[in-house]
């Protein structure tokens, strides 16, 4: 699916909220036909008054800087448990940053790739896929993993993320 022109526009002028952005800033980054509509409203915007032209460029990295989705920094505390294969100890951790479909965060023991965990944060618990786990100190690891499930207090916010 396609950001419409209005979007577009509303985007380039910073009217739309930072969830709305964050999600059309991801879509850009990922789908060539909607950058090129971006050219196409900041053209006709700049053809038209100046109260309607937009109020600041769109900041796109370059292609070689992209990655496949925005990855937004925290240093949030949680508790893992790895639920298949199951374990009944409760692991701290530091996330270190989110993205539409992930999560990256350091530990001080390995986990297994492929092992499925729930994670425990302030209002919400997640369900996910460890992808990778690496080594990165002595006493400290890092591991990412795939989101598959939310739930928000009673209410799933997204389930099946994909792995592209």
């Amino acid at each position: 699916m396609h950001i419409s022109y209005h979007d577009l526009h509303q985007f380039s002028q910073g009217k739309l909220g930072r969830f709305r952005g964050f999600v059309i800033e991801n879509h850009l980054h990922e789908c060539a036909l909607c950058r090129s509509r971006v050219g196409e409203v900041l053209k006709l915007a700049s053809t038209t008054p100046q109260a309607l032209a937009p109020a600041k460029p769109l900041p796109l990295p370059a292609p070689k800087d992209r990655r496949r989705e925005t990855r937004i920094p925290t240093d949030d505390a949680a508790q893992l448990q790895v639920i298949s294969p199951f374990s009944s100890n409760r692991i701290a951790v530091r996330i270190t940053d989110v993205s539409k479909s992930g999560m990256q965060f350091r530990l001080e023991a390995a986990l297994d790739p492929g092992s499925t965990v729930k994670i425990r944060l302030r209002g919400a618990i997640v369900f996910a896929e460890i992808r990778h786990c690496r080594q990165i100190s002595a006493t400290e690891h890092r591991a990412g993993l795939l989101l598959h499930e939310v739930i928000s207090g009673n209410e799933i916010v997204r389930m099946a993320f994909s792995a592209d």
